[in-house]
């Protein structure tokens, strides 16, 4: 297991989000479907965007800022209401560029 340090820090987050089971395909998510999620929702996506998005080389991408994945989740939020029909996975490559 890559990080399981996060896993363990990304279950408050697991248990914020909402009773209901829910399965979230990134590969094909639109902004426009990101920004009816809930902010629970939105703020475990930005602390797995972060997690995929990691370069493995780097012992800072080990790490889990909570408030940084409010930051995140706030700027995922704003890009894709910006950008309806853009992915998911094409926004947080576009802000980890920025």
């Amino acid at each position: 297991m890559k990080h399981p340090v996060a896993i363990v820090l990304a279950v408050p987050f697991l248990a914020a989000a909402s009773v209901k089971a829910q399965t979230i395909d990134v590969r094909t998510i639109t902004c426009k479907e990101v920004a009816a999620l809930p902010d629970a929702t939105l703020r475990l996506l930005a602390v797995w965007l972060d997690g995929y998005l990691a370069d493995d080389e780097s012992p800072e991408d080990a790490k889990v800022d909570l408030a940084a994945a409010q930051e995140d989740a706030e700027d995922i939020q704003a890009h894709c209401e910006q950008n309806p029909a853009m992915g998911l996975l094409q926004a947080a490559e576009a802000l980890e560029d920025d």
